[in-house]
C-alpha cells in the first residue's frame, strides 16, 4: 500500500505538471518530481523513491525465496 501511495503522489505531480504546461490546467506552483529548484522538494522525492526501491527488493528477496 505504501508503494501505491507514493507512485500515486509521483504520478499526480507528473500529471499536473504536464497539464500546467500544456495549457490545460492553472498554474500552481507544483515542479516536476526531481527536478524542484528548492532541495526539500527533492529531499522528499528522494526519500519516496528509497522507500520504493527498498520495497521492491524485500518483494524480490520474497519471491526468490530467502527469509528476511
Amino acid at each position: 500500500m505504501v508503494a501505491h501511495g507514493i507512485g500515486i503522489w509521483l504520478a499526480v505531480q507528473s500529471i499536473i505538471n504536464m497539464g500546467v504546461n500544456m495549457g490545460l490546467l492553472p498554474t500552481k506552483g507544483l515542479t516536476l518530481p526531481l527536478l524542484s529548484f528548492g532541495g526539500s522538494g527533492i529531499v522528499a522525492n528522494c526519500i519516496a523513491l528509497g522507500i520504493l526501491l527498498r520495497i521492491d527488493w524485500e518483494n524480490r528477496q520474497l519471491l526468490k525465496g530467502y527469509a528476511i
